[in-house]
């Protein structure tokens, strides 16, 4: 059988981080102002506890399966609930990136397209992925990232060309001391939600080749995420400033088209689908898989296969339910989704302190290389 490796597991929790990054933006620029970078860092810093509590938890896993071992852990009824509030987690986020797509191209790029051919095309593709299976999403990943690498450090590049405000250098370097940096901290600690989903591994951590190793490669895409993030908060801010940031749906996107390098480059649209699709691709299959696994666990289905498309075809619908406009996604987010998110992502310490205190003891690191090795079904 096939396993996840390192960089398997470094490509994929890169790659969604990165899409989440216009929502980040969205959420602490216009609270926390100029200090939006030092409320990066909180943020960056609370799931890095979350995720780093996750993998402790699946040291203590005894066959290193979490849906097999959780019932031992906290009992059948609790486990199964949890699976459950993971279901709709997993389904309302997949739901939420259809919607926000499928807003964002037909606003921008394809005004008169009827929203449910875009979330069609891109529910199908995400089906066909899961039928997959989850290490096709991963070696797809890994291999979109050989590109989307430098193409990081070249947006990066051309983002710092534009024409950028540099005295508002002043007010960037002053506002990190005031009265509004615990407002950043605050700020960035309540979207820190966003980047730990990075504990989805622990739902795959059967498929781990070496436990260590991935681990160290989750806190590695956290510290990166900081230096690729916090590039474009400062040269966001420096071009757009906070008050008209607090007004863009996607502040991210916005930046990319006001780009321009001299003559021969006017339009960064081509280049900015080229890195869009993929990344929301990746995201949408990994969100759906999970859905789609979530459920076959609760339905004892050895196969997850035969659900994928039932899923993606709930999600879909799910999309068009919950909001029929991007505002309305806004107002979702804030007043129920932040809250609901932070729930699920401490799911894992509870698992944790209950195996604490049930005396589930931590593996070796003989065991941890006998299980890696054994075959899979």
């Amino acid at each position: 059988m096939n396993r996840l490796t390192p960089s398997q597991v470094f490509c994929l929790l890169f790659m969604m981080n990165s899409g989440n990054l216009n929502s980040i933006i969205a959420a602490l620029i216009p609270t926390a102002g100029f200090a939006a970078v030092l409320g990066l860092a909180a943020c960056i810093g609370t799931a890095l506890v979350v995720v780093w509590m996750a993998f402790k938890l699946m040291r203590r896993l005894p066959t290193g399966d979490w849906f097999a071992d959780g019932a031992a852990i906290v009992g059948k009824a609790p486990h199964r609930t949890a699976v459950a509030v993971f279901l709709l987690y997993f389904l309302l986020r997949s739901a939420i990136e259809l919607r926000g797509v499928s807003y964002q191209v037909i606003s921008i790029y394809l005004p008169k397209t009827p929203d449910a051919a875009i979330t069609a095309m891109f529910a199908l593709v995400a089906g066909f992925a899961i039928r997959y299976g989850f290490m096709s999403i991963s070696y797809f990943t890994q291999y979109f990232a050989l590109y989307l690498f430098p193409a990081f450090l070249i947006v990066v590049g051309f983002s710092f060309s534009m024409p950028l405000k540099y005295d508002m250098i002043i007010a960037l370097l002053t506002h990190l001391g005031t009265q509004e940096a615990p407002k950043a901290v605050l700020s960035g600690i309540v979207q820190a939600h966003w980047l730990a989903e990075c504990i989805l591994i622990l739902f795959v951590a059967a498929k781990l080749s070496d436990m260590k190793k991935a681990q160290k490669a989750a806190i590695l895409v956290l510290a990166l995420y900081f230096i690729q993030a916090g590039s474009h908060f400062i040269s966001i801010l420096l071009s757009f400033g906070p008050s008209i940031v607090s007004n863009m749906a996607f502040p991210l996107t916005e930046q990319l088209r006001f780009i321009r390098v001299s003559d021969f480059l006017e339009n960064m649209d081509p280049f900015l689908l080229i890195l869009l699709f993929p990344i929301f691709l990746i995201k949408l299959s990994v969100y759906l898989y999970m859905a789609t696994l979530m459920t076959a666990q609760l339905l004892n289905m050895k196969d997850h296969r035969p659900l994928a498309f039932s899923i993606t075809t709930l999600s879909g619908v799910l999309s068009f339910q919950f909001a029929s406009r991007y505002v309305e996604i806004a107002a979702f987010i804030q007043l129920f989704w932040t809250w609901f998110a932070w729930f699920v992502v401490c799911i894992p310490i509870v698992y944790l302190i209950a195996a604490k205190l049930r005396g589930i003891q931590r593996r070796t690191e003989a065991g941890d290389q006998a299980l890696t090795s054994q075959p899979q079904p």
